[in-house]
């Protein structure tokens, strides 16, 4: 089967299928980004092994370069070992590797949770470094069905129970996860490396129920629990999200504006809607104090409901590190100025949505502007003072070379990473 051929009937052998997952997951519909190579994540193990080797298979049709890369823990004796076989196995198959160690986990509470956020922030990095724009991963239909159970344990709701995503953008950055295998079991992958003569890595600790995730695999198992079943209503939900989605977009026209960082609502319709939609109008909050605050985790819901009490009583407080000014005729979301990042390379994103674009050089430094607001005349803005203090200023040392947001631009420019809109788009 070629690449772009349009086949009569389903090809549904497993080569054919990923072939398949492949094509539709990087097809003409796949999200907007600047060609480069195609990364691929490969532990060892059997799902991201199969990726690798469908992805180099798919991929040489069109000449297109594909960069493998692993990570390695450091928490287990033999975890050295395991990333030399796999780049043995890479180099054998004539594809670039690289293995990324890391060296700050240690074991205790989270340790799963923990090693995830480390290797995919270790993951972006690379993918910066070696111009890779996409990173597959090897995903699988019982991850979806594992997941949905895991976080119906933890109380999650909706967003938590839809199915994962087959792209999603990586957090302050325009790098993208995909994956194509969401419909693939784990078996057919392990069905798959056999006829080609391949073992997979078998990690341990995949089998050490200490750990919620494999907790939560032996209990389907023993419950009878169907992946198949799982799978649909993981589906099912994600398409009742999007749904959702869709009206918060809608909303978010109506009743929202970006003014240089900050965001403006109109206060009564907004706190109307507290009555009529109240699932909207969370919704619309909380993704209101992720693009503001630069983070993607969304407050605690007892800290949501306290939100919501405090601006249907117009009071001011902050959240997310976000100011949340509730003042008649409109509410303004704003940055707090003792939660933003310390100084960076003006190249770099700063506070984890601003960008810089000027005459950037080595030496100099983007932080928050803060006391030096009074250093220059910022009033003609017509911003809040709090907004131009936490607004990105440059610095050579201690040094006030511009600050772009508080109308002292000296050639320099800020702007957010994502407008608002674009970043109620789920990828």
């Amino acid at each position: 089967m070629r690449r772009g051929q349009v086949l009569a009937a389903p090809d549904n052998t497993i080569e054919g299928r990923l072939w398949a997952s492949l094509e539709t997951l990087l097809g003409p519909r796949r999200p907007r980004f600047e060609p480069g190579p195609l990364g691929v994540a490969i532990s060892g193990g059997g799902d991201s092994t199969a990726l690798l080797l469908a992805t180099l298979d798919w991929a040489k049709e069109d000449g297109i370069d594909v960069r493998a890369v692993t990570v390695d823990h450091g928490l287990r004796d033999g975890s050295a070992a395991e990333a030399n076989h796999v780049a043995t196995l890479c180099a054998g198959l004539d594809c670039p590797h690289d293995t990324l160690t890391l060296t700050d986990l240690v074991p205790g509470p989270n340790l799963q949770a923990r090693a995830r956020n480390a290797r995919y922030d270790a993951m972006k990095d690379w993918a910066g470094t070696v111009g890779c724009n996409a990173v597959l991963l090897g995903h699988t239909a019982d991850d979806v069905a594992e997941t949905l159970v895991l976080r119906l344990r933890r109380g999650a709701g909706i967003d938590g129970l839809a199915r994962m995503a087959a792209w999603r953008l990586a957090a302050h950055t325009s790098l993208h996860w995909g994956r194509p295998f969401l419909d693939i079991r784990r078996a057919e992958l392990r069905d798959y490396l056999g006829a080609k003569g391949i073992t997979p890595i078998e990690d341990p600790s995949n089998e050490d129920p200490s750990f919620d995730r494999i907790a939560v695999r032996h209990a389907m198992a023993s419950l009878g629990l169907d992946v198949a079943t799982l799978c649909q209503s993981a589906t099912a939900l994600g398409e009742a999200r999007d749904t959702l989605d869709h009206r918060m977009r809608m909303l978010a026209r109506e009743l929202i504006r970006e003014d240089r960082g900050d965001l403006i609502f109109a206060l009564a319709p907004f706190s109307d809607l507290f009555a009529s939609e109240p699932e909207h109008a969370r919704r619309l909050l909380v993704a209101a104090l992720a693009w503001v605050g630069g983070k993607s985790d969304a407050p605690r819901r007892a800290e949501q409901r306290r939100l919501r009490e405090n601006i249907l009583n117009r009071q001011a407080c902050t959240l997310a590190g976000c100011r949340i000014e509730p003042n008649l005729p409109d509410m303004r979301i704003g940055r707090e100025l003792s939660a933003v990042a310390g100084p960076s390379q003006t190249d770099a994103v700063w506070d984890g949505r601003w960008i810089l674009d000027g005459p950037h050089a080595p030496e100099l430094t983007v932080g928050a502007l803060g006391d030096d607001i009074n250093s220059i005349d910022w009033r003609a803005t017509g911003l809040p003072r709090k907004t131009v203090m936490a607004s990105p200023a440059v610095r050579r040392g201690d040094s006030l070379i511009a600050a772009p947001i508080a109308g002292w631009s000296e050639g320099w420019d800020a702007f957010p990473r994502v407008a608002f809109a674009q970043a109620l788009i789920r990828r």
